[in-house]
């Protein structure tokens, strides 16, 4: 399961591509992302064309549509986006990526669902300088996105402080 929000299509977009490149390595494969508006979208060709696609199931969501703009998809947040599907949390992984705002709701969701936390990854949002742990601006607590992630499984951040 592949969960992104906003800006976080862009890095999710090449896991998006390996999947599908690499199709018989995966079980089902579903793609729920979730932007402000239709015209905040990324990838809108690339959204249609995995919508239409045999090899992944798309599920697309916006926060609002504004006056005047065409919009046939689902209209509120993420995890409504999740509450329909039926899912085995002993085959599923879900990698989230987005912004750090839809993280608690998420998770919460996909908790109700039965994932526990080594089968939810999280992207990591952090402002990064050096790149090299040194100057500490990505530090959360003693893990450095930089060196340590961005990319984390849940249940190696769900108890340090400010991680999410």
């Amino acid at each position: 399961m592949l969960i992104c929000g906003g800006c976080g299509l862009a890095p999710m977009r090449a896991l998006v591509q390996y999947c599908e490149d690499c199709r018989d390595q995966f079980g089902k494969i579903i793609l729920l992302y979730g932007s402000r508006t239709p015209q905040d979208a990324l990838y809108k060709d690339d959204l249609r064309r995995w919508a239409r696609s045999d090899a992944l199931t798309t599920c697309c969501t916006v926060d609002r549509v504004p006056e005047g703009e065409a919009w046939s998809g689902e209209v509120g947040l993420i995890p409504g986006l999740i509450r329909p599907l039926s899912l085995n949390p002993a085959g599923t992984v879900a990698v989230v990526v987005g912004p750090p705002v839809m993280y608690q709701p998420v998770i919460a969701e996909l908790h109700r669902k039965g994932l526990d936390n080594r089968s939810i990854m999280v992207s990591l949002e952090r402002h990064m300088k050096c790149g090299v742990g040194k100057c500490g601006h990505c530090a959360i607590d003693h893990l450095y996105c930089c060196l340590d992630g961005p990319v984390f499984w849940l249940s190696e951040i769900a108890d340090v402080p400010g991680a999410l």
